[in-house]
């Protein structure tokens, strides 16, 4: 044999596996084939001197060139009947050696454990991968079928089999008892079986339009059936067809559904069973439990300042107004009225002081120790500081008319705080909470707020010089850092002992068992509670303590004031004196005196240096102060901080900041956008210009609104949605499968061809195939998508550093200033640099998420053009309704927004 170049080649460099391999497996086979070519031979199926009985021939031929030669020869008829059952059991045996063969291969790459329930078991729902071990009642995609077809004794859901549905933690739906099926599915089962019927007469006219056919070509030709007609699948297919179109179940529980109708349901059902037994199994072997390891789905929100909120103002006058409240009690009542913090409720005739009660003892208490989410909801812990009324022994008692008017028998002389109780368990993970109710309590007990406070009664409300009391003119500046920090600190902590918590909390971070039950259509909402907990920790976080009543003399004031003057806001409203030089009336004398001090004592804390926050510090350039107070960015560049978390945390946290940044500024743009026409002495162009710029910033600030939806509340639900579309999808697909199963049958009509299909009803089968493989497909879709979305963006924060090095330049003169150390963000040419070179990492990150989440669908409806056939599914032309959501808000906001602005509409709506 002589040697070429390419042989050479293949001899020295290629190991040669896979002819090694086929001669494994195909050598062994050649002595089975020349010896079926014998027993074929004996019975008349071969001619005596056909060449496949030369033992020289051995190895020319194979198993199916025998079987091949051998049905040509053989013929349907009575007098034939051995030769038919040798070649059929023959042929069986072939087939059960082929399906043993390929048992033994799957058995050599599926693990043991799943080998062990047997292979029927991989699509069964009794399967204990399937639904958490449990039963089908609670799937997802079982309910949404028997609520879209009405079958009975098929997907035995908790639609169809009276059992309660429940939610993904396991409670009973409520729902309203209805009878199953309705009037709507029984009419869709009739329908069904008036187009079946329908279909089948005009099959019968195809049937005797081919048998005419045949009569005709026996007649012509003298060939028995025609030439055309394969005897030996033109009656399997008759009968098939007679099996799929006939009604069946006539007065049953799926009367008026026909054989291929069925078969299509129970294609979907052990399709279905497929998918939640490999999801089931999927979660079963994590290495850790857990689809995201703990602590990378909680992302850092933005910590609060205290100069955004009347927290420290608040207490400040709250410890002011208990000292001199105690101190005029004897001239205005008589008698000592002792004051201090307590915890009330409205359907309390009692209360707890804040000293002796812990922040979980609080919310036993506004709550129940037996709390429940509905009641949790709109719990809130109310903290009065004042004096409290020991309620009468006979809590009946007509003459108790006084304490009934007080929550908890407390007279809030000094104002009343709300602490919003959070009703989601996460919400409070680490003590995010819990953080603002023991920062209340330092900041009562403080002994340095109690101190000045007293020193500045003694100056302004008793005239006595104490040589030690001397009132500090960095008190103020000092208190605020000392909290601001103590804040930053405590939630640092509390995120921190958060993401600890999710770490070790089952419940948070793997499949609880009533999800597992919700079968493979639930899958996504697991990956809901990424936003989940990362909205909740932020909610938690800016759940700030809301000041609900100043001060009793403080709150006279204002009423008073607005009385008189509905245009006063600020700092004014409570300043007791009158800009008409009238007198205020009080409830006792003495109160005008202490208004003075406790405005005074309000006015100590409303300077700019303490309401001064990082959403509002100035920094000299006009187009970054802005930015800064509309965006709320003055820590956006610290997403990228958080490269550990999970990316769809990021983005969530980050909506999350700029929609709070968002809403106040706006709502503090509200206040002041009549300021061009509250100003008498400029012309008409400067009020006109003063309104263009204003509408301006309102329009940017709105569309800082659109974006932040779109992060925080859109953008982590399009796993979700995606998710759902594909679900839908699949079961449009079973849809149109019940409509077309006739048609389906009938293309098995046809007398020539061969193999069952025939050269028309492929297309059925494939499309039950679609069906069947769709589920598992869609599941695999979000694991694809979950495991590209965070590789993309971890390689996007390796590499952006570098890419924004090389395009934006540093500025050399404050590198040499500082000798480079610090982060390269100190070093970008402008400020304005890194807000937008943060927002185009959003912009990415962003852009990952959407092509990421798209695979849910794109792989079920791209993956079967590799089965050869170009059957289509009615979700395959769905395009992008998912994607489309965050493109029509923002465009539908912006229209909004342009309305809003044109025409001085903005005025009019605010006015």
């Amino acid at each position: 044999m002589s040697a070429t170049k390419t042989k050479f080649l293949k001899y020295t460099l290629l190991p040669g596996f896979f002819p090694r391999l086929k001669d494994l497996f195909t050598s062994g086979f050649v002595h089975i084939s020349y010896l079926m070519a014998v027993v074929y031979s004996a019975i008349g199926l071969l001619p005596d001197n056909h060449s496949y009985l030369n033992p020289a021939n051995r190895g020319r031929f194979g198993i199916r060139h025998v079987l091949g030669e051998a049905a040509n020869h053989l013929v349907f008829d009575k007098k034939n009947i051995d030769k038919i059952l040798v070649y059929f059991v023959t042929l069986s045996g072939l087939v059960l050696m082929g399906v043993q063969i390929a048992l033994f291969s799957v058995s050599l790459f599926v693990q043991q454990d799943v080998m062990a329930q047997s292979i029927p078991d991989l699509f069964s729902v009794n399967s204990p991968y399937a639904h958490g071990g449990g039963g089908p009642e609670q799937d997802i995609a079982f309910i949404m079928l028997d609520r879209v077809f009405g079958t009975r004794g098929i997907f035995e859901s908790c639609v169809s089999t009276s059992t309660p549905c429940a939610d993904m933690r396991g409670d009973p739906i409520t729902t309203i008892s209805a009878p199953y099926p309705d009037s709507f599915q029984l009419a869709l089962h009739k329908l069904f079986h008036f187009y079946s019927i329908g279909l089948f007469f005009v099959a019968v006219l195809i049937i005797l339009y081919f048998f005419t056919a045949i009569v005709a070509e026996t007649a012509a030709t003298g060939t028995p059936f025609g030439q055309r007609t394969n005897r030996a699948w033109a009656p399997v297919r008759l009968i098939l067809f007679f099996a799929m179109l006939a009604p069946l179940n006539m007065g049953g529980a799926n009367e008026g559904l026909n054989g291929a109708q069925l078969v299509t349901l129970w294609t979907a059902k052990v399709g279905s069973n497929f998918a939640t037994n490999a999801w089931g199994y999927f979660n079963e072997n994590l290495t850790t439990g857990e689809l995201i390891e703990g602590e990378k789905i909680l992302a850092s929100p933005t910590i609060p300042e205290l100069g955004q909120y009347d927290l420290l103002n608040f207490m400040y006058l709250a410890k002011t107004c208990k000292i001199i409240e105690e101190m005029a009690a004897p001239r205005k009542y008589g008698k000592d009225m002792p004051i201090d913090a307590y915890i009330v409720t409205s359907d309390a005739r009692t209360s707890k002081k804040l000293l002796s009660t812990t922040y979980g003892q609080a919310v036993n208490y506004v709550v129940g120790s037996g709390s429940n989410t509905t009641t949790a909801k709109q719990a809130q812990i109310v903290i009065s500081f004042g004096h409290y009324i020991a309620p009468p022994v006979d809590p009946d008692d007509p003459s108790d008319e006084f304490t009934k008017e007080f929550t908890g028998n407390v007279n809030p002389m000094c104002g009343r705080l709300a602490l919003k109780v959070p009703y989601d368990p996460s919400a409070d993970l680490g003590g995010l909470q819990e953080l603002y109710y023991d920062l209340v309590r330092s900041m009562w007990f403080d002994t340095a707020i109690r101190n000045h406070a007293h020193c500045l009664i003694k100056h302004f409300y008793v005239s006595e010089n104490e040589p030690d009391c001397v009132l500090e003119s960095n008190f103020a500046n000092d208190r605020y850092t000392h909290y601001n920090n103590n804040l930053k600190t405590l939630a640092e902590q509390a995120l921190q002992d958060a993401r600890a918590e999710i770490t070790s909390n089952p419940d948070l971070t793997s499949m609880l068992p009533a999800l597992k039950a919700k079968g493979w259509a639930g899958a996504a909402l697991w990956y809901n509670r990424i936003a989940e907990i990362n909205g909740a920790a932020a909610s938690a976080l800016y759940n700030f303590p809301n000041v609900v009543k100043f001060p009793a003399v403080m709150e006279t004031v204002r009423t008073n004031k607005l009385a008189k003057n509905q245009n006063i806001s600020g700092q004014a409203v409570f300043n007791p004196r009158l800009e008409s030089g009238g007198k205020i009336s009080y409830e006792h004398e003495e109160d005008q005196k202490i208004a003075a001090v406790l405005y005074r004592a309000y006015s100590l804390w409303n300077t700019d240096s303490l309401t001064e926050t990082t959403y509002n510090k100035r920094t000299g350039n006009i187009v970054v102060d802005g930015i800064n107070a509309l965006l709320g960015t003055s820590g956006i560049f610290s997403i990228r901080d958080n490269v550990d978390v999970h990316p769809l945390a990021q983005l969530s946290s980050l909506g999350r900041a700029m929609m709070q940044a968002s809403v106040r500024n706006l709502a503090l743009g509200a206040g002041g956008q009549n300021f061009a026409g509250l100003i008498g002495n400029i012309g008409d162009a400067e009020k006109a210009a003063l309104q263009q710029i204003g509408g301006a910033l309102w329009g940017l600030g709105l569309s800082v609104m659109l974006m932040s939806i779109i992060l925080y509340y859109i953008l982590p639900m399009l796993p979700f949605v995606y998710f759902m579309f594909a679900v839908s999808g699949w079961i449009k697909s079973i849809f149109e499968a019940m409509v077309a199963m006739p048609l389906w049958a009938m293309a098995h009509i046809r007398i020539d061809g061969e193999g069952i299909p025939g050269r028309d009803a492929s297309n059925g089968y494939f499309l039950l195939l679609e069906i069947f493989i769709r589920p598992v497909l869609i599941v695999t879709g979000l694991l694809a998508s979950i495991i590209l979305f965070s590789s993309m963006v971890h390689v996007l924060n390796d590499i952006f550093t570098v890419v924004v090095e090389n395009v934006s330049g540093f500025d050399t003169k404050k590198i040499a200033e500082t000798g480079g150390g610090g982060d390269f963000a100190d070093f970008l040419r402008s400020p304005v640099d890194e807000i937008f070179y943060t927002v185009l990492y959003v912009i990415l990150v962003y852009m990952m998420a959407l092509s990421s989440f798209k695979l849910i669908d794109l792989i079920p409806n791209q993956i079967l053009r590799w089965s050869g056939v170009s059957v289509s599914a009615f979700q395959e032309g769905a395009g992008d309704p998912a994607g489309q959501i965050s493109g029509q808000i923002y465009t539908g906001g912006n229209l909004l927004i342009n309305r809003v602005k044109g025409g001085g509409a903005l005025p009019a709506l605010l006015n």
